[in-house]
């Protein structure tokens, strides 16, 4: 299938069923899709995001393919609730708006038509879409499909399996101890502050951070998750999250710095030219989020070139628990343990 048949497939989708959901790799042309199903189609529209600078790319989709942005309104998933009635409402990155106050606010817009978009479905999204909003998959297109088609590139998975030095194995075990007391005496409410607390502790380890500074100096141009500001910052010259200042992800994009740190806000709804390394410094549990954070170096044409996605964990912790979790919908044949 050519992207050109995917792409006409999945508006005749758009045209044929008043509510549904399209599932497709990076590179399918979501944007596109969905834009010019909905030109054809009179009525009020509404156009939500996970976050507000995805907006311009909507509005640049928009200039690119000649439709009239004026004919939508835009908000972000967050003032779902605050929204009036629109007639046909596309929801990007649907598996991000699945929380009770976001549900609630797609059924308050009492639209008759909508339209999720999403690379990365994971099952839970797709059990509440369906059971709360009677949304269902009609278009499924998977990464390894974009692969073979040659939409996307090829990739290669390196796990780097980090020891813990002895001060923080110390610290790990008393941390895991907290834990296994909590879950064992069913303390609930302390139980998820002790896990929070281990996690952070995981995030932010002098041996996976000192490792992941002597990787990085191989690569020219790389992309670096963290879940903590912080590492992002420490890490990269040059980052981009909540509390950061000025556009750096405009300027990565744009090719004029050529290395990034970032936490969520590269997660999804971003594509970024000529990037073929992703370095994840810490992993959770969270399938999406890991789909998410690789897919962004799948952007580039199956051109011969293969993408390189280095996850760094510490050996013999929770994180090979939430590894094995977290790629479990990847190729196996594509990961490598160094």
């Amino acid at each position: 299938m050519t992207q050109e048949e995917l792409q006409e497939t999945g508006k005749q989708k758009i045209l044929d069923n008043k509510k549904l959901i399209l599932h497709l790799a990076p590179r399918s042309g979501k944007t596109k899709i969905a834009l010019s199903a909905v030109n054809l189609i009179e009525g009020t529209k509404l156009i939500s995001v996970p976050s507000e600078f995805i907006i311009d790319s909507w509005k640049a989709e928009c200039k690119k393919w000649e439709i009239d942005e004026t004919q939508f309104n835009f908000c972000c998933h967050a003032s779902l609730h605050k929204q009036g009635h629109y007639d046909i409402v596309i929801i990007d990155e649907i598996h991000s708006a699945i929380s009770d106050i976001r549900i609630e606010g797609i059924k308050q817009i009492h639209p008759d038509r909508i339209i999720g978009l999403s690379g990365s479905m994971s099952r839970k999204a797709i059990e509440v879409l369906k059971d709360k909003l009677g949304l269902e998959i009609k278009m499924n297109y998977t990464v390894d499909q974009a692969v073979s088609h040659n939409v996307v590139a090829d990739y290669r998975i390196y796990v780097h399996k980090i020891p813990l030095l002895t001060t923080e194995l110390k610290e790990y075990t008393r941390l895991s101890a907290s834990v296994e007391w909590c879950k064992f005496n069913g303390r609930g409410k302390q139980l998820m502050f002790a896990s929070l607390k281990r996690a952070r502790f995981l995030y932010n380890l002098k041996s996976k951070n000192e490792y992941t500074k002597r990787l990085i100096n191989n690569f020219d141009r790389y992309l670096l998750f963290a879940q903590l500001t912080n590492v992002a910052d420490e890490l990269c010259s040059y980052s981009f999250h909540s509390k950061g200042l000025g556009n750096t992800l405009e300027a990565f994009k744009n090719e004029e710095i050529n290395h990034l740190g970032v936490c969520k806000l590269a997660n999804e709804g971003v594509t970024i030219p000529n990037l073929d390394i992703a370095v994840l410094v810490a992993i959770n549990s969270s399938e999406i989020s890991a789909i998410q954070r690789i897919l962004r170096t799948m952007t580039n044409e199956g051109d011969g070139k293969i993408a390189s996605i280095h996850v760094v964990i510490s050996k013999d912790t929770q994180e090979e628990l939430w590894l094995r979790e977290a790629l479990k919908s990847f190729d196996q044949t594509k990961i490598n343990v160094i």
